[in-house]
């Protein structure tokens, strides 16, 4: 069995640091199924891909798996001598079709009982007149090199990449091409981002924003990010089509991140999987491509030396100040432009109850709201913020905190940072350690 089925597997526990370079590798492993794998090699006529075995001579049964999109036709008893490249019905193609590429069928979707066309009872063992087909996993089955697939327009154009809060989506358009020498009666494709380590407020790594794919019927919405399970697998179940051995086919997309996602290096993955059941998806080839995300309207943060830091905040004690300077550096006004105060403590033990916080409004000490949020514990400076914020500019804000005697015993230090947050875009924060005294 291929190392990438416990990879695959893997996946649900491994951090999305360590998932970002071996995603492709590992799809064959989230769409097959083991005992599904085990049974196919029991009954293949000839060396199984990455066993290096082969079992004696056995008879083929009658329902081995399609290589159309389920439903698409009635399963198709065996013969003496099965066609192996007997068409079948498949999905209608999407827009961009390659000149190469054979005309359009109905769209077909899926049903509970997988269509069996007779390619897929053809065996991958040697005969007289040369090797059997290349790519084969197992009989009727094309492997992981079957498909080659291109990226084609990003990193292109003014940006020179992805910027995130663009008032219009980015487009591109991905190619497929049938290297496996015979035909492919349905290849589904698939375009999902990988794990992104600067996705804001994300529990498992997941940019934001939206994904849509050009259909013959407009544009269908896509989920953008792959996530923890395997549900992405199917977007392209709808939008399978065949190809000819060497035909091509170009699908456009278009792709919009969301403005708090920071900017960083995307991997967006395309994938073509033969959608045989909801059971069994087998990968038939898949690239990355690494994409710069960009951010032209990114407020900075600071908290100015001039004003000395805190060292240190006595519980139940007076409050201590702190500086804040949010700064619009970008070549537009923002509409607006506000400060951020966050704490978080080693244990996470604080609360938002055990904090108090002000701000200097005009002379005045202004207590402003404080919550929990993904951010720790935050306070809620909106109603400060500067309306509009004209480009060149830094705001200072003076704060100052305190802690309640609720606070618990077990933490001794807080991690205090300055942000800022401009047109929903936010700043990388800004930290200093405080000492909690008692």
């Amino acid at each position: 069995m291929r190392a990438s089925v416990i990879n695959r597997i893997a996946k649900i526990s491994a951090s999305a640091a360590r998932r970002a370079d071996t995603a492709w590798v590992r799809r064959l492993a989230a769409t097959v199924p083991l005992a599904a794998v085990v049974a196919v090699v029991a009954v293949g006529a000839g060396p199984v891909k990455g066993d290096g075995t082969a079992p004696a001579a056995a008879a083929k049964p009658a329902g081995l798996p399609s290589a159309a999109i389920p439903g698409a036709g009635a399963p198709v008893a065996p013969t003496a001598s099965p066609s192996p490249t007997a068409p079948t019905a498949s999905a209608a193609p999407t827009t961009g079709t390659d000149a190469n590429t054979p005309a359009a069928h109905t769209p077909t979707g899926h049903s509970k009982a997988p269509a069996v066309p007779a390619a897929a009872a053809q065996s991958t063992a040697p005969s007289a007149t040369g090797p059997a087909a290349k790519n084969e996993l197992s009989a009727g089955v094309p492997g992981q090199d079957a498909v080659a697939i291109r990226f084609n327009g990003l990193g292109l154009g003014p940006n020179q990449g992805l910027p995130v809060g663009a008032m219009k989506p980015t487009a591109f358009s991905v190619t497929w091409t049938n290297t496996s020498g015979h035909r492919l009666d349905a290849v589904a494709p698939v375009v999902a981002a990988q794990h992104y380590a600067h996705a804001r407020c994300q529990g498992t790594s997941m940019a934001q924003g939206s994904l849509q794919r050009q259909d013959a019927s407009g544009w269908t919405d896509l989920p953008l990010s792959q996530g923890l399970g395997t549900d992405y697998v199917y977007s392209g179940d709808d939008a399978a089509f065949a190809l000819e051995p060497g035909a091509s086919r170009t699908i456009d997309y278009r792709v919009g991140l969301g403005a708090d996602n920071g900017p960083g290096t995307l991997l967006l993955e395309a994938d073509a999987f033969l959608p045989v059941s909801k059971q069994s998806h087998p990968l038939l080839g898949g690239t990355t491509d690494e994409v710069t995300v960009s951010d032209d309207h990114r407020p900075t943060a600071s908290m100015p030396t001039m004003t000395p830091h805190p060292t240190s905040v006595k519980v139940g004690g007076p409050a201590v100040e702190v500086e804040v300077s949010p700064g619009n550096f970008t070549k537009e006004q923002m509409g607006w432009l506000a400060p951020r105060l966050t704490f978080n403590d080693a244990a996470g033990e604080l609360r938002a109850q055990d904090v108090t916080a002000e701000v200097m409004v005009n002379g005045a000490w202004k207590q402003l709201p404080v919550r929990q949020d993904c951010d720790g514990v935050s306070v809620d400076a909106s109603s400060v913020a500067t309306i509009p914020a004209p480009a060149g500019r830094v705001f200072n804000y003076d704060f100052r905190f305190a802690l309640k005697a609720s606070t618990a015993k077990g933490i001794t230090s807080l991690t205090v940072g300055a942000g800022a947050v401009g047109d929903a875009h936010y700043a990388a924060p800004v930290t200093i350690p405080v000492a909690v005294v008692r």
